[in-house]
């Protein structure tokens, strides 16, 4: 972000989609705290990725998470967009691959 203010950016976004198992900290949570402290407006996008190199997928183990884990915080940020949608009289769009 820093970088980004540097070169006169003023809004970013990140889309997140690993999730380290052993992580005592939200990196989510992390980068907003950052974005407040720099006044950058920041949109986050979460993504998820289930499988890893040991079911032939790119990341690795540590950073996948199941399918349980990725459904309810999948179905908290649909909530939480639905809300923000009827609030600002917007259509809500969702795009699943």
């Amino acid at each position: 972000m820093a970088e980004l203010i540097k070169y006169g950016c003023t809004t970013c976004f990140d889309y997140q989609y690993v999730f380290p198992e052993d992580a005592s900290i939200s990196y989510m949570e992390v980068e907003k705290t950052a974005a407040g402290k720099l006044d950058v407006r920041m949109y986050l996008s979460r993504g998820s990725m289930d499988l890893s190199e040991k079911d032939r997928g790119l990341p690795p183990d540590s950073v996948v998470q199941d399918i349980d884990a990725i459904m309810r915080d999948s179905e908290d940020l649909m909530k939480q967009s639905a809300v923000l949608a009827r609030e600002l009289g917007v259509r809500l769009h969702m795009h699943l691959a």
